[in-house]
């Protein structure tokens, strides 16, 4: 029994980590994906983006009387280093971009220059 309850432990950790790592790559091509879209920007040379999210737990009914359970990650905030970033018409551009795509306010996204 004893040798039961420890391989279901290590295939829970093992599944488990599989998961976390599929998160993990989701959120480093969304950040990539941004950074590429941030350095198409008129005036904005070697962008770095910074992506912060929140593990949210969210419940699916799927079908009468149960439900399933799956990770979602809600995003916190951004942050945007470039060079240009301290262009004010940069910013707004890199602002409304950011805005448009991830639905943040502007006190979640900021946008610095580097250097």
């Amino acid at each position: 029994m004893l040798l039961i309850v420890m391989v279901l432990i290590a295939l829970s950790s093992l599944l488990g980590g599989e998961g976390h790592d599929s998160e993990e790559q989701k959120a480093d091509t969304v950040a990539s994906q941004l950074e590429s879209l941030c350095n198409s920007v008129r005036g904005v040379q070697n962008a770095k983006v910074m992506i912060t999210y929140e593990s949210v737990s969210a419940s699916a009914f799927s079908g009468f009387g149960s439900s399933e359970t799956s990770g979602e990650n809600r995003i916190l905030g951004v942050a945007v280093l470039c060079d240009g970033g301290d262009d004010p018409a940069v910013q707004l551009k890199l602002y409304q971009l950011i805005q448009t795509l991830f639905q943040l306010p502007t006190t979640k996204i900021t946008v610095s220059g580097s250097g």
